[in-house]
């Protein structure tokens, strides 16, 4: 199990390490890891919209979400101690990584490209159980569970289980989501907490977050899905592997065919054009992106999203567990409501 906590050391560390050039990955990450912290801290929040004032404290409820979210270490190092992360097994020829290591990513990437078996599991009612015991001693009042689309993995069923014999409250959310959409879901409870909200309204704004969220992302071919048992209503593609570069959404947390484009190239201003559409429809939009072994191509889109998002865009490594079935080359977007548009009116 992983936490903002446990990664503030390495963050500092990168922080007086590195002096990240502007626009590049790097520096995308850690100024939309400043500007959420930010949102995050009622004191420094007025600019998005949460307000400060003497009756706001820290909040009792903790959050609790897993390694799909696809939060960086940059924010890990900086917000409070109100977030854990489990960690989504995840083996790799036999062999069972949990978390998201440093080491992990370049290992991933040549199993995926060898043709080595990748395979995902969900974390066991048991690993909630420990973390909810020990938010129970930390003195917290309250749990706000939040994952990864049950479409795709049980681990909510996992978490749910856990929470039926948990010594405190637990709201269990499924998100729909998965990547930083489930990420801001998470940080949208967070938030609401550091201003002192109780548990029901932590819960239903991690569900307003991803309710409002889309999904979307490109990918060379279908074959890890396929490898991965992912495939669901993209079955009738199977036949044309190789003919297409499929554009994909996540719908009601299931993965559902958009577009078929022919070349990466068309794919991604498909991706762009649908990303439009989405801030377009969405009250102050956040805008991320993913990506596996294209870091470059992330970049460039996150130039042309930019006028899009009311924070600087982050360019993320796909977390492990999702790039194990998306594949190389993936680019994906994510598209969500600023923690200001959930929180700004009743923090007022």
């Amino acid at each position: 199990m992983t936490s903002f906590e446990d990664a503030a050391a390495a963050g500092r560390e990168g922080d007086e390490q590195s002096q990240p050039v502007e626009g590049s990955a790097l520096w995308r990450r850690t100024r939309w890891a400043q500007q959420t912290v930010s949102a995050l801290t009622p004191r420094r929040g007025d600019s998005l919209g949460l307000q400060s004032g003497p009756r706001r404290r820290r909040g009792r409820i903790a959050v609790v979400t897993d390694s799909s979210c696809g939060l960086p270490v940059e924010l890990m190092g900086r917000v409070a101690q109100q977030l854990s992360v489990v960690p989504l097994p995840l083996m790799i020829g036999g062999q069972i990584h949990s978390g998201d290591g440093a080491d992990l990513p370049r290992e991933l990437a040549l199993a995926v490209a060898s043709g080595v078996e990748v395979t995902t599991s969900r974390p066991s009612p048991g690993v909630f159980a420990e973390v909810y015991e020990r938010l129970h001693r930390q003195g917290m009042d309250g749990i706000v569970s939040v994952h990864i689309a049950g479409p795709l993995s049980g681990t909510v069923d996992s978490a749910r289980l856990a929470a039926q014999n948990a010594p405190l409250p637990v709201e269990v959310v499924d998100s729909q989501q998965a990547g930083l959409a489930l990420g801001q879901a998470a940080l949208a409870a967070a938030a609401a907490s550091r201003l002192g909200r109780p548990l029901a309204e932590c819960a239903e704004l991690a569900r307003r977050s991803s309710a409002g969220a889309s999904s979307l992302f490109a990918v060379p071919n279908l074959e890890q899905l396929r490898r991965g048992g992912r495939i669901g209503a993209l079955a009738g593609w199977a036949g044309s592997l190789l003919q297409v570069r499929p554009l994909l959404a996540l719908q009601d947390g299931a993965i559902v065919p958009v577009e078929r484009p022919r070349t990466m190239a068309k794919a991604a201003e498909a991706l762009q054009r649908r990303v439009e559409q989405a801030a377009a429809a969405c009250e102050e939009p956040s805008v991320g992106i993913h990506v596996f072994g294209n870091e470059e191509q992330g970049v460039e889109l996150a130039q042309r999203l930019q006028p899009l998002s009311v924070l600087t865009i982050p360019v993320l490594e796909v977390p492990a567990v999702l790039g194990a079935h998306l594949g190389l080359g993936v680019l994906a977007v994510t598209v969500s409501p600023s923690p200001a548009s959930l929180t700004g009116a009743d923090a007022r």
